[in-house]
C-alpha cells in the first residue's frame, strides 16, 4: 500500500471518529439539518487541545480559500476568505479544521506567505510523487473533508434525486455544501471509492471518552490510542453513519 493510500485510510478513519464524537457529544446537525461547523469545531478543540478561532477575511485573488496560522501558544487562527458563498465558507471552515487533526507534523506550513504562494503555483496532482507534503495535504484535506460536511449516507438519495430530475444546486443548497463538491461527491466513480474506502475501516471501534471543553493543554487523543475491538472484513457496508 503506497504513501497516498494510506493516508487517505487515515483521513476517513479521522473523519470517523469526527463523525462518532459528532453525535455523542454536540446537539448533532443544526436546525435546517445541515452539518453544524460550529459542534465540528468543538469535536476538534477537544480531541487537539487547541483554542480555535475563526475569522471572515478579505483575501488578494480567488486560488486560496481559507488558511490557518498556527502559534506556540496552541492558539489557531482560521482565516475564511470573505467573498465566498455560504456553502463555500462552510466546506473552507471544515477543511482547516480537519488539517488541525489529519495534518501530519511535515505537513504544514509556519509561513503561510510561502505556503500559499505555492500552493497557488503548483497546477499538478497534488497527490504525485513531485508535490510537497503541504500540499499533498491540502489536496487531501479538500477531498476528505467532503466526507464530514457531506456525510456518505445522503449521497445514493441525492444522487437518486438527481437522475429523477433534482437540480444539483437545489441539493447542495440543501447540504450547505459548494455545488462543485456535490458534483464530484456524486460522481459513480466518487461515489465507488469513497463507499471502498468507507467498507475498509474497522466497525466496532472503541473510542476514548473525550474530556470536558477547559480541562485540557494539549493533544488527548492520537489514533493511535483508539482500540479497535474487532475486525471485520471489507465489505464495503460500513459508510461512516451516525
Amino acid at each position: 500500500m503506497d504513501r497516498s493510500q494510506l493516508k487517505a485510510i487515515k483521513c476517513y478513519f479521522i473523519a470517523q471518529m469526527i463523525n462518532h464524537y459528532y453525535w455523542v457529544h454536540t446537539d448533532g446537525d443544526d436546525p435546517t439539518g445541515k452539518i453544524s461547523i460550529e459542534n465540528v469545531e468543538r469535536i476538534v478543540t477537544r480531541l487537539s487541545g487547541l483554542q480555535i478561532k475563526k475569522f471572515s477575511v478579505p483575501f488578494e485573488g480567488k486560488a486560496v480559500q481559507g488558511n490557518v496560522e498556527r502559534n506556540a501558544d496552541r492558539t489557531v487562527r482560521i482565516h475564511i476568505r470573505e467573498d465566498q458563498t455560504e456553502g463555500e465558507m462552510r466546506f473552507t471552515a471544515i477543511k482547516e479544521l480537519f488539517h488541525l487533526i489529519a495534518d501530519d507534523n511535515g505537513d504544514f506550513s509556519t509561513n503561510v506567505v510561502k505556503a500559499i504562494g505555492d500552493l497557488v503555483k503548483y497546477q499538478q496532482r497534488a497527490l504525485d510523487g513531485q508535490a510537497s507534503d503541504e500540499l499533498r495535504a491540502e489536496r487531501a484535506a479538500e477531498v476528505f473533508a467532503l466526507e464530514i460536511i457531506y456525510p456518505f449516507e445522503h449521497r445514493d438519495s441525492d444522487q437518486a434525486d438527481h437522475k429523477a430530475g433534482t437540480p444539483l444546486d437545489e441539493i447542495a443548497k440543501k447540504r450547505g455544501v459548494p455545488l462543485y463538491w456535490v458534483r464530484r461527491a456524486l460522481t459513480q466513480s466518487h461515489l465507488d471509492r469513497s463507499r471502498k474506502l468507507w467498507g475498509s475501516l474497522p466497525v466496532n471501534v472503541e473510542f476514548p471518552p473525550l474530556p470536558k471543553e477547559g480541562e485540557i493543554d494539549g493533544p488527548v487523543i492520537s489514533v493511535e490510542e483508539v482500540h479497535i475491538e474487532d475486525e471485520t472484513e471489507d465489505t464495503g457496508e460500513n459508510n461512516g453513519g451516525k
